[in-house]
């Protein structure tokens, strides 16, 4: 694993790390993950990248489900992916050494990267209707659930589900925030078992929160400021990238 160096330059790329992801959370939602792993991949093993993220992730996860005093409503719209998603997260999990990752990775980006694309080219997918949507909303929490078991990738069907239901900013930011709570849960388990979040982490991962915890509150103002459609195609260019980040991982 590679070591961290605590030199001038490795700790000023991760303070502009942790601030352009914790930006980029405020605004869309998403992005912490997606932006400080690969960004710091030079500096030190994405394993202890993860690792060190526990706190600031959870945290701005736990303030964005709340915000706006969402909660309550989120809850009653989408609770049925809560259960399936647990239970998903439990079954992928005994496939980790079954299943090979690569195909998972490689298969999951190519249909991201069509959806997304096909969006920016307004390509219309019809939504569930009212009558569905909780059946759907089900389904979708259990193949996220199962995503994130064996390959660690619950986001993409989220975002996706959220973006045909053409929710609005604060209701996406709300639900993404509560689903991915119970998402990060097997994650950040594994890499506790594996002795990857030990306790120099977790001191790194609190001081981490302060500065990513700041840059999640002025995201959060740059939001008010965006349409909804600019923020829309935001998180279609969001999927772009995490697409093309599982074919890379997937072929390469």
């Amino acid at each position: 694993m590679l070591p961290f160096e605590p030199t001038h330059l490795n700790l000023a790329l991760v303070v502009i790390a942790f601030l352009v992801a914790g930006t980029s959370k405020g605004v869309l939602g998403v992005g912490i993950p997606l932006i400080a792993v690969p960004a710091l991949s030079g500096v030190m093993h994405p394993a202890t990248t993860l690792a060190i993220l526990a706190f600031p992730i959870a945290l701005s996860n736990l303030w964005q489900a709340f915000e706006g005093r969402r909660f309550g409503v989120t809850i009653r719209r989408f609770w049925p992916a809560i259960p399936t998603m647990i239970l998903g997260g439990i079954i992928g999990a005994q496939f980790i050494t079954t299943i090979d990752p690569k195909s998972a990775q490689t298969v999951l980006g190519l249909i991201v990267l069509l959806y997304a694309t096909s969006q920016l080219f307004s390509v219309r997918i019809p939504a569930p209707t009212a009558r569905s949507e909780k059946w759907v909303t089900a389904i979708i929490g259990g193949f996220s659930g199962m995503l994130g078991g064996f390959a660690a990738y619950f986001g993409p069907p989220v975002i996706m589900y959220l973006l045909a239901l053409k929710v609005t900013k604060e209701e996406f930011i709300s639900c993404a925030a509560m689903l991915y709570l119970i998402g990060i849960v097997p994650v950040f388990s594994t890499l506790a078992y594996k002795g990857v979040l030990g306790e120099k982490e977790l001191v790194l991962s609190g001081i981490g929160a302060v500065l990513i915890l700041a840059a999640v509150f002025f995201g959060t103002w740059l939001r008010s400021k965006i349409s909804q459609e600019l923020f829309r195609k935001a998180l279609l260019f969001i999927l772009i990238a995490m697409a093309i980040n599982m074919l890379r991982r997937g072929l390469f």
